[in-house]
């Protein structure tokens, strides 16, 4: 069984994470997975299913949709916007809500969960398993040096401080982990100079990403269109989940 992550952004909670956290809630940890999606990102089902239920959880998911599927079922909470209601029928890929900070949420990200048949309740998840080695790979688990743009990205890396060596073998996400506290917070060309006068700014640097391939330049057109808010950290998440070709 292979399905789809449900949304191109990083990982920032794994499965079974947080364990005194989570025990308040009757857990052994972390029941999913939590992707540091920005608000309005839509969500992908993860694969073919009818919907289960789509209400507010106010207390615990917030605006949450459960999905049934022929293998079991999939959760995806604290969004948004839901899309979709119950009893209806979903394809895999159909955008189905999109990500916010609803119900029992510190900010905006997708919880992403499943349970696979037969399903073990007592598993101390509830019956929720680590979805993790079910999802297909994609780019974001593509070594850096391999991915079309690798000269562009090396290039940022160094201007950032990083050393491409021992950065060139990590995937897309482990990278994204390293750029993240680098990049927090810069939304202003003021604000990057500060960071770096050697350049203009680092949003050009983004732009270079995109200059081989048009897909590349879509999502940046996109982004500065319909995310004016994005962080440049975020604006990478967002060039990296079309940059679906390797050299």
């Amino acid at each position: 069984m292979k399905i789809l992550r449900p949304v191109p952004d990083r990982i920032s909670q794994v499965f079974g994470a947080n364990p005194k956290l989570y025990k308040r809630f009757g857990l052994l940890g972390h029941n999913g997975i939590d992707y540091a999606s920005p608000k309005g990102r839509e969500i992908k089902a993860t694969d073919s299913g009818t919907v289960a239920y789509s209400y507010n959880d106010k207390d615990g998911y917030g605006e949450v949709i459960k999905l049934k599927h022929s293998w079991g079922e999939s959760i995806y909470a604290h969004l948004n916007k839901r899309l979709v209601k119950k009893g209806a029928r979903v394809k895999r890929g159909q955008v189905i809500g999109t990500v916010g900070s609803t119900g029992f949420s510190t900010g905006n990200h997708l919880h992403f969960g499943i349970r696979i048949n037969p399903v073990n309740y007592n598993n101390g998840y509830f019956g929720w398993v680590n979805p993790f080695h079910h999802i297909e790979k994609g780019i974001m688990s593509t070594k850096i040096k391999s991915i079309k743009t690798a000269k562009q990205v090396k290039a940022v890396t160094e201007r950032l401080g990083g050393k491409w060596n021992s950065l060139k073998n990590k995937t897309v996400e482990q990278w994204l982990y390293w750029i993240e506290p680098k990049t927090r917070g810069i939304k202003s060309k003021i604000e990057i100079n500060k960071i770096n006068n050697k350049i203009k700014t680092l949003d050009k640097q983004v732009e270079e990403l995109a200059k081989e391939n048009i897909e590349l330049k879509k999502s940046l057109e996109i982004c500065n269109k319909e995310f004016k808010d994005l962080t440049l950290y975020e604006k990478f998440q967002l060039l990296f989940k079309n940059n679906n070709e390797t050299n």
